[in-house]
């Protein structure tokens, strides 16, 4: 699944993409929207040792789908930043340098879960990403068992069995909604929709 999210970002890939010296690649630049407005970014791997370090800063072992997935990349932000998927960070930055961007904090993003969401919290969730639309705002959960869930709220939310599933799901369906130039529906009630429709698992 990591290579065939590779691979579809590479379908944009044009003379506006710009790869930094550490390895992030930002993937087709949208002109007009401002100079951090790329389709997609994916961020260098994390090294085991960085990896390890992020479990000791979290408090918690991450689950075996999350450390693969840091291993092949340290976050990412997709469909005109529609996904975002958290990674470890030493130091946030507020800098607009493409050089100096990082992924959304894993350790911050879970700090604020753990103190709204005690209770899951404690029954091994951990939040890995989130997913917005116009008005729709998604999170993406994974448990300590491999399990991973697309969450409006706790009644309102859907189970998958790992982390490769859930993310096949939601590129599955975000993706028809965008072309490289962007999202195709300025409306966004074609996004909006396939966003409510990762809160149905397929059987």
């Amino acid at each position: 699944m990591f290579e065939d999210l590779k691979n579809l970002c590479s379908q944009c890939d044009d003379s506006s993409s710009y790869k930094t010296a550490s390895g992030t690649r930002f993937v087709r630049h949208l002109h007009g929207e401002g100079p951090l407005a790329f389709l997609h970014c994916l961020y260098p791997p994390l090294a085991k040792d960085e990896v390890v370090r992020c479990e000791e800063v979290l408090g918690r072992a991450l689950p075996h789908d999350i450390q693969r997935w840091l291993e092949w990349a340290n976050g990412a932000t997709l469909f005109d930043k529609t996904i975002y998927l958290y990674g470890y960070v030493g130091q946030v930055t507020r800098s607009t340098r493409l050089e100096e961007q990082a992924p959304i904090s894993i350790i911050d993003a879970n700090e604020i879960f753990s103190v709204r969401e005690p209770e899951l919290w404690k029954l091994g969730w951990i939040t890995v990403g989130s997913i917005s639309g116009w008005g729709t705002q998604l999170t993406l959960g994974a448990h300590s068992s491999g399990r991973c869930a697309v969450v409006c709220d706790q009644k309102n939310f859907a189970e998958y069995d790992d982390f490769e599933i859930i993310l096949a799901g939601i590129i599955g369906r975000v993706s028809p909604c965008f072309t490289c130039e962007g999202v195709q529906d300025k409306s966004y009630v074609v996004l909006e929709a396939a966003l409510e429709s990762l809160l149905v698992v397929p059987h």
